[in-house]
């Protein structure tokens, strides 16, 4: 009921409402009304109270609920519980500790997280209401194997989402990063539990820099947002809901083919590494090799200077574009 309540206050935002049109709209009585909205309040939403007059959400707040999501979002599986929080340590962590309690696409949204993070521990900045910060839970009926492409299905779906809305030029840092020029706009962290015979379950965690005007001082030379690129504040709804239907196309493609051939045509031919030199930061140690291919199962196909050649998979591998032009 409080995601009604917060809904009504948004589509009213600048006007106040008070607890007895809400009560009359939602047929509520009017101390739930309160309570509700002492719920949200204390979850961080800033609602005003005001003297006999009623609630208020300023003009301009931007918020996920659950209600708007639903209308606006057209997919057979994904999203058919939707959950959205105001504040949570990160998606996936949720995601994890309610596993048992999660069906195949199921989402996790947030408007903030505390301890967003991204590969190998580096963490994500997520400030409220800025981006976009969600977990899709799945429970592939598919192998590892194919479990291994699922990064870069969720890279593609999001390049189609910004493309959609922006029109500006995104590229794909192999193996789950969408970069603009060279800064990065959105990070994907994908975490599975099972055995190597089967799958539990899966976590697709997407962080997408919307409207972010100021970044913390360690990532304000690498990261960007799309708000900084465009000079416009924009619907992170309608970027988050196209995502979705997007990466369930791509998904429903793998399970009934050996990849997906739409996924790999986006990856490949927005590649920001293909064709380029690179660094290979493994185990303390820095190799210089040439990025040569995409394989059918995302994997990264590289070349290194003695012409031999080598398969990497995401894993603990750090990939870094060379600065000079080794030819």
């Amino acid at each position: 009921m409080k995601d009604k309540i917060l809904d009504l206050l948004l589509h009213n935002a600048g006007s106040c409402m008070s607890g007895q049109q809400i009560s009359r709209m939602l047929n509520i009585s009017r101390t739930a009304v309160w309570k509700h909205i002492k719920t949200l309040q204390d979850q961080g939403y800033p609602i005003q109270s005001i003297d006999r007059k009623g609630y208020q959400l300023s003009v301009g707040e931007s918020y996920f609920t659950v209600d708007d999501l639903k209308k606006r979002l057209d997919t057979k599986w994904i999203g058919r519980k939707i959950i959205v929080l105001p504040r949570v340590d990160s998606t996936n962590l949720y995601a994890r500790k309610l596993k048992d309690k999660l069906s195949h696409g199921d989402i996790v949204v947030a408007e903030e997280q505390t301890k967003g993070k991204g590969r190998q521990g580096k963490s994500w900045s997520s400030p409220r209401g800025d981006g976009i910060w969600v977990t899709i839970f799945l429970r592939p009926s598919f192998s590892i194997e194919k479990a291994a492409f699922i990064t870069q299905l969720a890279a593609a779906a999001m390049w189609h989402s910004i493309k959609k809305n922006t029109d500006l030029e995104t590229k794909v840092k192999w193996p789950n990063d969408l970069l603009i020029g060279e800064k990065k706009v959105s990070g994907i962290l994908t975490e599975l539990a099972g055995e190597l015979s089967q799958i539990d379950f899966m976590l697709v965690g997407v962080g997408l820099n919307v409207n972010t005007d100021f970044f913390p001082e360690e990532i304000k030379d690498t990261a960007t947002s799309l708000k900084r690129i465009t000079g416009k504040k924009l619907d992170r709804t309608k970027l988050l809901t196209n995502f979705l239907e997007q990466f369930e196309v791509y998904y429903d493609e793998i399970c009934h083919n050996a990849t997906s051939e739409n996924a790999l045509g986006i990856i490949r031919q927005h590649s920001s590494v293909l064709n380029k030199w690179i660094y290979i930061t493994r185990y303390g140690q820095r190799i210089e090799a040439k990025a040569v291919n995409i394989l059918d199962n995302g994997a990264l196909e590289v070349e290194h200077k003695d012409k031999t050649r080598e398969i990497l998979s995401g894993g603990e591998i750090s990939v870094r574009t060379c600065r000079e032009n080794n030819g």
